[in-house]
């Protein structure tokens, strides 16, 4: 017996310190490195201000609780393009890109990239985590030409 089950992710809510591995395995499966530490806000907007062009996408549906609002912060870098994922003060997960010589078209393609890789590995690791608490296992997993990710479970 065979069923079809389709997961729609409508909402992220966790913390920073839970979805700290998601960003690192989003940034990583997509070539970036993690900056060894972020830099405070100030400076990162000197840094910005000085490339001319940044661009900020705001991940939907998600609520980050914690202390860390407004103040958590990671930074990854590829191909000049540095990337910041931030905590905006009411809890949205917040997706910045900046790179100089980069458009801000380029960069907002660049931060919703990001962002969806971030909204399909927390999905992708919640629904695995879920099936298991529940007895079942994964059997296969394929990524499509999309990179829409299949997975097939069966009960241990």
């Amino acid at each position: 017996m065979s069923c079809t089950i389709m997961v729609i992710v409508p909402m992220i809510v966790s913390n920073w310190p839970t979805i700290l591995p998601v960003l690192t395995a989003a940034a990583g499966a997509m070539g970036f490195s993690i900056r060894k530490q972020a830099r405070p806000l100030a400076k990162q907007q000197a840094a910005v201000a000085a490339t001319a062009c940044t661009a900020t996408v705001e991940v939907s549906h998600s609520a980050l609780a914690g202390e860390s609002r407004g103040q958590a912060a990671m930074e990854v870098e590829n191909k000049g393009v540095q990337v910041r994922f931030s905590i905006a003060a009411d809890g949205c997960l917040r997706v910045s890109a900046a790179g100089e010589g980069k458009s801000r078209e380029e960069l907002t393609a660049v931060a919703r990239q990001v962002a969806d890789k971030v909204v399909q590995t927390y999905a992708y690791h919640k629904v695995l985590t879920e099936a298991k608490s529940l007895g079942f296992g994964l059997v296969e997993e394929q990524v499509d030409a999309r990179g829409a990710i299949h997975i097939r479970l069966q009960r241990d």
